[in-house]
């Protein structure tokens, strides 16, 4: 993670490394939670810790095709909306 500062970036902390890319992201509005969105798994991260606290499957409808996070939202009470290619 970096920070922007008036001479450029600055870095802060790099979180806990994981499999797969990273497709999207959201902040929650306290800025304590990252929210990311890959291929069949959404995982929320604490920015504190830098630790992944939750990781929630998709699902498949079928074995054979994956389904793909797009997009990921977070409203107040911390529910999170995905678009996905299901």
């Amino acid at each position: 993670m970096f920070t922007v500062v008036d001479w450029g970036l600055e870095y802060l902390k790099a979180l806990d490394k994981q499999q797969g890319r990273v497709l999207c992201m959201c902040w929650d509005g306290d800025g304590r939670y990252l929210v990311t969105g890959s291929v069949d798994l959404v995982r929320v991260w604490e920015l504190a810790s830098g630790h992944v606290v939750h990781k929630m499957s998709t699902g498949r409808t079928h074995t054979n095709k994956e389904t793909i996070v797009w997009s990921i939202a977070i409203t107040n009470d911390f529910t999170i909306v995905s678009g996905d290619s299901r």
